[in-house]
Formats: structure tokens, C-alpha cells, sequence
């Protein structure tokens, strides 16, 4: 999670996809970071994960992310959700 947060800070990406559950850090708290700073080039902010409820569906939208993909996750889904 802080190594995606300083690629996203230095690299000038468009699109992040972003697994909730993390070794080192919550999804929720790198959303939460991204809602503070987030990089002009960014423009997409995929959630990933198995928790597609309604609630964290509207959780992570409230926290800035375009988009919740459950689990499993297909090429077409993402290209869909892009």
C-alpha cells in the first residue's frame, strides 16, 4: 500500500486498482489519502474485492474510488469499468 502510494505520487499513472485487503494497510485507508491528495494524472480508482455489498459498495465510492469490481475479477470487467 505505501509503495502504491509513492508510485501513484512519481509516476503519473491513470488508473489504480485497488485490492481492500492488504499486507500493510487498509484499502479504506489508501482511499482515504488519495481523498486528501489525489494525483492530478488519476483518473480511475478501481476497487477490488470479494465484499460487494451495498454498503461497501457506497463506502468506497464516498471514499473517492469510480468504481467497486467483485471478486473474481475478469479482463472484461475491468475494461468495462475503464
Amino acid at each position: 500500500g505505501r509503495e502504491a502510494l509513492q508510485f501513484l505520487e512519481e509516476d503519473g499513472h491513470e488508473v489504480l486498482l485497488l485490492d481492500l485487503n492488504l499486507p500493510d494497510m487498509d484499502g479504506s485507508e489508501i482511499l482515504q489519502r488519495l481523498q486528501a491528495a489525489r494525483p492530478p494524472s488519476l483518473r480511475r480508482i478501481l476497487v477490488i474485492t470479494g465484499d460487494a455489498r451495498q454498503e461497501r459498495v457506497e463506502q468506497v465510492k464516498a471514499l473517492g474510488a469510480d468504481r467497486l469490481i467483485a471478486k473474481p475479477v475478469s479482463l472484461e470487467r475491468i475494461r468495462e469499468a475503464l
